[in-house]
């Protein structure tokens, strides 16, 4: 590679823009689409899988826990002793043991953004770092988009079946809830998905789906979002305070760009943080990009950090998303007076895994799905 066209001071270049950069305006609005969903399901997540290793290579992730499936009694009625199920006897009757189970995940997303930057163009190493931050943020940027569509696809499709009976039951004055044919859905009237009091009900259902601690509510643009939206300036009001409170009690996050957009509808999630993981892989050892020689040339591998996303790490302690870049310079020919024209090739790529964690003795997932509708 030739001397002076990627550099140290180049990369240190690359790093700090992307670090800094401003994003405004309109020409820039396309480096900064709205990914809520995964940033919200990477900020809460709670599981921190161990990695495993085969020699020095990390072949996935273990997570372990304890399960029995078994919740029946050895004995629940009105006997007295020595008649029905309680025959004494010096020998007490044969337990339920629990067991130990694991499950091993490995890399199940790969999302890759090629941007080349045209040597024609750059005219030394500044005028390369600015071109070359700009595709890199533009190559984050889709990648993220990306990400955000995974995020709510993963959490319609590993919604839980309705474990609560009741549901048909519950009415707020605006018609009766029902569980949609697909046995997931829970469906609930437009009305109820603007009104504070029915997040009561949310939690009712919630409880009776056998969630158990905190959960958090993921919603689009329909559901709530306003009136969140609004209940910051009804705190000002006396007879309007509880709004905000009751809001903030219920831990709500809204992906007002793709999830309403992408599933079709307006959509609630309640979420356990613990019922799933999500995981980046890396394998370059900093941001100083390191050579790598091939039979097509000299190869360039470092990685770089997302300015807006973070991902927990091992330690429990939030990082910034990696992602894993490779550079190439490509000749594509010569100009009229035989100068070599090159192109400046950048693969980015994130490389991880998302999974749901281990499903509980009655399936459930820890994801439970609401849609309000218009008549139920």
């Amino acid at each position: 590679m030739a001397a002076g066209v990627f550099t140290d001071s180049a990369k240190n270049r690359l790093q700090v823009l992307i670090d800094t950069i401003a994003i405004e305006g309109p020409a820039k609005y396309e480096l900064n689409h709205q990914v809520d969903a995964v940033k919200t399901m990477l900020d809460q997540m709670k599981i921190l899988p161990q990695a495993v290793m085969v020699g020095s290579e990390c072949i996935g992730f273990d997570v372990h826990w304890i399960k029995s499936g078994n919740e029946t009694l050895n004995y629940n009625g009105v006997a007295t002793q020595g008649e029905g199920g309680l025959e004494q006897v010096c020998d007490l009757a044969t337990g339920v043991e629990a067991e130990s189970d694991s499950v091993t995940y490995t890399d199940n997303v790969r999302i890759i953004d090629i941007r080349d930057v045209d040597d024609n163009l750059c005219g030394n190493t500044i005028q390369f770092a600015q071109l070359a931050n700009w595709q890199l943020q533009k190559a984050m940027s889709n990648i993220r988009r990306a990400l955000n569509i995974r995020a709510v696809n993963f959490f319609n499709s590993n919604a839980q079946v309705n474990l609560d009976t009741e549901v048909a039951s519950i009415d707020n004055g605006n018609g009766a809830w029902a569980v949609n044919a697909d046995t997931i859905t829970i469906e609930l009237p437009t009305a109820d998905a603007k009104d504070p009091d029915a997040l009561a009900l949310v939690d009712s259902v919630v409880l009776n789906n056998n969630f158990y601690g905190d959960y958090y509510l993921l919603s689009g643009r329909f559901n709530w979002y306003q009136q969140v939206y609004n209940a910051g300036f009804r705190n000002l009001n006396d007879n309007e305070r509880n709004q905000l409170a009751t809001y903030n009690a219920h831990n709500m996050f809204f992906d007002v760009r793709d999830l309403d957009a992408t599933l079709g509808g307006r959509n609630t999630f309640a979420i356990d943080p613990w019922a799933y993981t999500i995981w980046n892989r890396i394998y370059s050892a900093s941001t100083e990009p390191m050579q790598r020689d091939s039979d097509i040339g000299a190869l360039w591998e470092f990685f770089i950090e997302d300015p807006f996303l973070q991902i927990m790490q091992p330690d429990g302690t939030m990082a910034p998303l990696r992602y894993e870049v490779v550079y190439q310079k490509v000749c594509q020919g010569r100009d009229a007076n035989t100068r070599h024209n090159d192109l400046h090739r950048f693969e980015v790529k994130f490389l991880g895994g998302i999974a749901v964690a281990p499903a509980g003795i009655d399936g459930e997932t820890g994801i439970l799905k609401f849609k309000a509708v218009d008549a139920v």
